[in-house]
C-alpha cells in the first residue's frame, strides 16, 4: 500500500468529496493490511476517536475483544476482498467503551490495473432504528395476541377452557416466555393457569408470610391489585408485567405476562396487554354470570321436581345433597340442622365419608371448630386456604363452604368441601338458595308455597302455563312485565300477548317440546305486547316442570335493543356522512395513526386503504421533512385548543399538491380520544395564487431594474435589488447574475448567505450552458463547481443562460442548501430569466451607450482646445510679418498663407459649433 505512489491522490480525492457533517455516519479508509489512514470528523463524532488516536492503528480498534478474538475484523476484510463489497450488521466499540449497533459496509479498493490500494468503511449507527423496528414488533405481537384472544372469548365455553387458551395464546401468538393467571382470594394468589416452557416457576404467594411462602404484600401484583393498574418489573427470566383483572371496579385476579429480555415492554404495548386484560376480565366475568345462571336455572328445575317426588325424607335429601355437590364441583358435603348449641347432620356424602372413620357429625356449636364457626359468626364462611384443626379420623380438607340459614334459634345449614378451585360468593349464593328452599321443604310447606319462593326470589318475571298455553302462575315481576294484576292474568293463555308474527313460531316450539324437549331451543327471543299496547323486546327461557307444565322466565331486553337500534341508526348515519362527503375524512388517534379514512381521502392522496391504515400520518411519505415541524405543531395545537387549520405541502406520486386541513378534537367521556381530520384539495387554488405572487414579483423585480437603468445607475447597483427580491422569492441561498464580456462571464450582482470567498470561488466556475441539478448527493461524478456547491453546504443549482437576439448576455444562477429547491417556483425562474435577459441586454448597450457619450463629449472638447491653439499662433505670425518684415512680397505671401489657415480654421469653427449641437442632444438623451 505504501508503496503505490497513486494511493494518497486516490485517497484524499476520496475524502474531498465527503461530508463531514453526515449524521449517524462515519467514512474512513484503511490500508491493504487494515490500518487506519484516513479519519473525518464524522468518524470522529460516531466513534469518539479523534484522527490522531486511530491513524495508523488496526481498525480492530472498534470491535470488542470477543469479536476480535473470534476474527470477526479480519473476515470482513477477506469477504471484502473476494466479493468487492460486504455489507453487514454487527455491534462496534466507541472510545468510551460503549457499544452500538451499526450497518457495516466494507468496499475493496483498486487501482486501475486491479492491483488492491486500501478499504473503505462506511459506518451507520442503526440502534435507534432497530428500537424502532423492535417497538413495532412488540406492539404487532400485542395486537395479534388481542385478536386471538377476542377470538377465543367468543368460542371458548368454560372458563377454565378460556384461561389456559389465553395463557397459550400468549405465548404462542405473542411469543412471549411464560404466561400464567391467578385469582386473588381472601388469603393469597391462587395460579389457575399458565402457559410457556423453561425455568419460569409459578410463585406460591400469600398474604401473610408463611413457611414455604413469599408474603404477598410488597410485590407487583400486590401492586397491580392495589392500584389497579398494570406494574412492570424486571425478573431473572428478563421482564415481566401483572396485569390486573378488574370487573366493576373489583380485582378478582391478576395476568403475568414474562418476556425474556429486559426492559421491552414500551407504553403502547402495555396499553394493548392492559384492553387484553380488560376484555378477558369481562368475559371471565360473563362466564361465570352465565354459568351462574345456569346452574341457578338448574337448581330451580331440580328443586320444582325435588317438590314434587315421592320418596322418603333421607332419599329426598340425599337426592339434594347430591345436586348441590355436583352444582358447586365440590367432592362431598353433608347438610345438618341446629338448635341454640346443638348441630347434628342429616345426610352427608357416602362415597367420601367412606373414608371417615366418624360414624356420625354431632357436636356442641359452643365447643366445635370449622363448621360450628359459621353457625357462632351468624354468616356464610369460605376458606379456600390455611390449616384446618380437625378431630381425629376426619377426612383432610383443602377448603370449605359452610351457609347456614337461620329461623329463631334454629336452623338449617349446607356444608361442602374440597372443591378443586376456589370456592366463590356464586357458590355461597346458589348453596343459599338451596339451602332456604331445602329448609322450606324439611318444613313440609306445600308445592305451590315453594315455587312460589323460588319464583320470586329470582328477580326476573316467571309464570308457569299448562299444555293449553293458559297461565297458571306469575309473579310480581311478570306482573309489571304484562301491566296487569295477577288476577287477570291467570287463565290467560300467554301467546295472545305475543306479536302475531311469532305466535307461529312459539305455537311450533310449544309442541315440539311435549314430544321431547330436545327438539325445541331452550331460550329464543320474542316480541310481547303488554296489556297498555306497549312492545317489549323478551328473551324467553323454558323449562319443563312436568309433561304437562312449562316454566317460563321472560327477561326484558328491550332497553338493550333500543340502545342497539339508535347505535345502529346513529352508525348508518354517520356512514352516510362519512362516506358521501366529497372533501377527504382521516380519524386518527392521538398520536396521528390512521383509524379510518373515507373515499375522498383515498382519491386525494392516490392511495389505498389498508396501505395506510395503522401507520401514523407522518409517516405515509407525503409530507416533506422541513414540513415536518410545521405540521406537527399544528396538529398538537389542535388537540390543545380543540381545533386547528394549516395548509400544507404534500408530495402525491412525486407530484406537489397543497391541502387544506382542518383538526377536530373528539372527546369521550370529557377526554381526548381521537382527531377528525377534513381535508381538501387547494392545489389548483394554490397555483393561482403562486402565479399571481410571481407575476406580482416579477413586475417589481424588472420595475426596480428600470429604475435603476433610466436613474443612470451603475449596472451592478441596477441589479442589486433584483437578485435579492429573486432570492427572498424563491427562498435560496445563493442567487447571482453574470454579465457576458469579450474575456468571459463577469458577477455584476450577487445576494448570499455564503461566505463572499467562497461564493467568489462558485462564480468563477460557471459557464453559459442551462443546468439544473435537484440533489447533488445523488451524482456519480461531480464537476469542479459541483465539488465547491458540496464544500458550501449546498446541496441543488440552477444555471440559467440569458440570451437576447439568440445570443448570450449572460447567466441567472441559483443555488440552495434544500434538495428539489426549484421545484415550485421554476415556472417563475424560466419567465424571470426572458425578461432579465431583455433586461440585462438593455442595459448593456444603455452601459455602452454611455460610454460612447462621454468619449465623444471628451473628443469636441479636445477639438475646441486644438483650434484655439492653432488660432493664437496665427495671431502672432500675422504681428511678425507686419512689424518685421520689410518685404512686401514676402509680408503679403505670409498674410495670405495665414488668411488660408484662418479659412481652415473658420471651416473648423462650423464644425465644432455642429458638434456642440450633436453634444446637446447626447447629453438631453444619455447624459448625466
Amino acid at each position: 500500500m505504501d508503496n503505490n505512489p497513486g494511493s494518497k491522490d486516490l485517497f484524499e480525492s476520496c475524502e474531498d468529496s465527503l461530508l463531514d457533517n453526515l449524521q449517524d455516519y462515519a467514512i474512513f479508509f484503511l490500508d491493504a493490511n487494515g490500518k487506519i489512514i484516513s479519519w473525518n470528523k464524522s468518524a470522529e463524532k460516531l466513534m469518539g476517536y479523534r484522527a490522531e488516536d486511530v491513524v495508523g492503528t488496526h481498525f480492530s480498534i472498534l470491535f470488542s475483544k470477543e469479536d476480535v478474538e473470534s476474527g470477526e475484523p479480519d473476515d470482513e476484510l477477506k469477504i471484502a476482498l473476494r466479493e468487492g463489497m460486504y455489507v453487514k450488521e454487527g455491534v462496534m466499540l466507541r472510545k468510551d467503551g460503549s457499544r452500538f449497533l451499526a450497518e457495516i459496509v466494507t468496499v475493496s479498493l483498486r487501482d486501475s490495473n486491479g492491483n488492491l490500494m486500501g478499504f473503505a468503511k462506511i459506518v451507520r449507527d442503526i440502534t435507534e432504528r432497530r428500537k424502532l423496528e423492535i417497538a413495532k414488533r412488540r406492539m404487532k405481537r400485542a395486537l395479534r395476541v388481542l385478536c386471538r384472544v377476542n377470538g377465543a372469548i367468543i368460542h371458548c365455553e368454560r372458563e377454565n377452557e378460556l384461561l389456559n387458551k389465553a395463557c397459550q395464546i400468549i405465548v404462542d401468538e405473542g411469543g412471549y416466555r411464560f404466561a400464567w393467571i391467578g385469582y386473588v382470594t381472601p388469603d393469597d394468589i391462587k395460579p389457575v393457569a399458565k402457559a410457556g416452557e423453561g425455568d419460569v416457576e409459578l410463585p406460591d404467594l400469600s398474604w401473610n408470610e408463611d413457611e414455604g411462602q413469599r408474603d404477598l404484600e410488597g410485590t407487583a401484583d400486590s401492586a397491580a391489585i392495589k392500584t389497579k393498574k398494570p406494574i412492570l418489573r424486571d425478573t431473572r427470566y428478563g421482564s415481566a408485567v401483572s396485569l390486573p383483572l378488574v370487573y366493576k371496579d373489583e380485582v378478582f385476579g391478576v395476568l403475568n405476562i414474562y418476556a425474556g429480555e429486559k426492559d421491552v415492554f414500551d407504553e403502547d404495548e402495555v396499553n394493548l396487554l392492559k384492553e387484553l386484560a380488560e376484555n378477558l376480565a369481562f368475559a371471565i366475568a360473563d362466564h361465570r354470570a352465565r354459568e351462574n345462571a345456569e346452574r341457578v336455572n338448574k337448581a330451580m328445575q331440580f328443586l320444582l321436581k325435588l317438590s314434587t317426588m315421592e320418596v322418603d325424607t333421607n332419599t329426598l335429601l340425599h337426592e339434594a345433597l347430591n345436586e348441590v355437590v355436583k352444582l358447586t364441583d365440590s367432592k362431598y358435603g353433608f347438610f345438618g340442622e341446629f338448635g341454640a348449641d346443638d348441630f347434628r347432620a342429616l345426610v352427608w356424602s357416602r362415597d367420601v365419608m367412606a373414608e371417615c372413620r366418624r360414624n356420625e357429625i354431632h357436636f356442641q356449636v359452643s365447643k366445635g371448630s370449622l363448621w360450628a364457626e359459621a353457625i357462632k359468626e351468624g354468616k356464610t364462611l369460605i376458606i379456600n386456604q390455611g390449616e384446618f384443626r380437625l378431630p381425629k379420623g376426619h377426612v383432610p380438607i383443602n377448603n370449605f363452604l359452610a351457609v347456614p340459614v337461620f329461623k329463631n334459634n334454629t336452623g338449617f345449614m349446607i356444608g361442602l368441601a374440597n372443591k378443586s378451585s376456589n370456592y366463590t360468593k356464586a357458590d355461597a349464593e346458589l348453596t343459599k338458595f338451596f339451602a332456604v328452599n331445602m329448609q322450606q321443604i324439611l318444613e313440609k310447606k306445600r308445592v305451590d308455597e315453594l315455587q312460589r319462593t323460588i319464583i320470586e326470589s329470582t328477580g326476573t318475571a316467571m309464570i308457569i302455563v299448562k299444555e293449553d298455553t293458559t297461565i297458571s302462575y306469575a309473579n310480581r315481576i311478570a306482573e309489571k312485565l304484562f301491566a296487569l294484576p295477577k288476577e287477570r292474568l291467570l287463565g290467560k293463555s300467554w301467546i295472545e300477548f305475543t306479536a302475531k308474527e311469532d305466535r307461529e313460531k312459539i305455537l311450533r316450539y310449544h309442541k315440539l317440546r311435549r314430544i321431547d324437549p330436545k327438539l325445541a331451543p331452550k331460550s329464543y327471543e320474542v316480541k310481547l305486547i303488554d296489556a297498555k299496547g306497549r312492545v317489549k323486546h323478551v328473551l324467553l327461557i323454558i323449562s319443563m316442570m312436568n309433561p304437562n307444565m312449562s316454566l317460563i322466565s321472560l327477561i326484558d331486553m328491550t332497553e338493550m335493543r333500543e340502545a342497539e337500534k339508535v347505535i345502529k341508526e346513529s352508525e348508518m348515519r354517520y356512514k352516510l356522512i362519512f362516506e358521501s362527503s366529497m372533501d377527504g375524512i382521516i380519524i386518527m388517534d392521538m398520536d396521528a395513526r390512521i383509524i379510518d379514512c373515507n373515499e375522498s381521502a383515498l382519491k386525494i392522496l392516490n392511495t389505498r386503504r389498508e396501505e395506510i391504515t395503522g401507520r401514523k400520518f407522518t409517516e405515509i411519505g407525503i409530507i416533506d421533512e422541513e414540513d415536518l415541524p410545521y405540521f406537527m405543531e399544528r396538529f398538537y395545537r389542535g388537540i390543545s385548543e380543540k381545533k386547528s387549520e394549516m395548509e400544507l405541502k404534500v408530495r402525491v406520486d412525486g407530484e406537489i399538491k397543497w391541502l387544506e386541513i382542518l383538526l377536530n378534537l373528539i372527546e369521550v367521556d370529557g377526554k381526548p380520544d381521537m382527531i377528525l381530520s377534513i381535508i381538501r384539495d387547494i392545489t389548483e387554488k394554490k397555483l393561482m395564487e403562486e402565479k399571481e405572487k410571481a407575476y406580482v414579483r416579477r413586475l417589481k423585480i424588472l420595475h426596480e431594474l428600470d429604475k435603476g437603468i433610466l436613474a443612470r445607475k451603475p449596472l451592478n447597483e441596477s441589479l442589486k435589488p433584483v437578485v435579492e427580491s429573486i432570492r427572498d422569492f424563491v427562498r435560496c441561498d445563493v442567487v447571482a447574475i453574470l454579465a457576458y464580456r469579450e474575456d468571459g462571464l463577469e458577477a455584476v450582482a450577487t445576494s448570499s448567505n455564503i461566505k463572499s470567498d467562497e461564493i467568489d470561488k462558485i462564480l468563477k466556475m460557471v459557464r453559459i450552458e442551462k443546468t439544473r441539478v435537484d440533489d447533488l448527493l445523488e451524482l456519480n461524478e461531480f464537476s469542479e463547481l459541483e465539488k465547491q456547491l458540496l464544500r458550501a453546504g449546498l446541496t441543488s443549482y440552477l444555471c440559467m443562460p440569458l440570451m437576447a437576439k439568440d445570443e448570450p448576455v449572460g447567466v441567472l444562477f441559483l443555488a440552495s442548501k434544500r434538495r428539489k429547491a426549484f421545484d415550485e417556483k421554476m415556472e417563475f425562474i424560466v419567465d424571470i430569466s426572458a425578461q432579465l435577459a431583455v433586461a440585462l441586454h438593455e442595459a448593456i448597450l444603455s452601459e455602452m451607450r454611455q460610454r460612447a457619450f462621454e468619449q465623444i463629449n471628451d473628443n469636441i472638447e479636445k477639438f475646441a482646445i486644438l483650434v484655439d491653439k492653432i488660432r493664437n499662433p496665427l495671431f502672432g505670425i500675422s504681428g511678425i510679418a507686419d512689424t518685421m518684415i520689410s518685404d512686401e512680397r514676402a509680408k503679403k505671401l505670409i498674410k495670405e498663407q495665414v488668411d488660408r489657415i484662418l479659412e481652415i480654421i473658420s471651416a473648423l469653427d462650423e464644425g465644432w459649433l455642429e458638434s456642440e449641437n450633436i453634444r446637446e442632444f447626447l447629453k438631453r438623451g444619455y447624459g448625466s
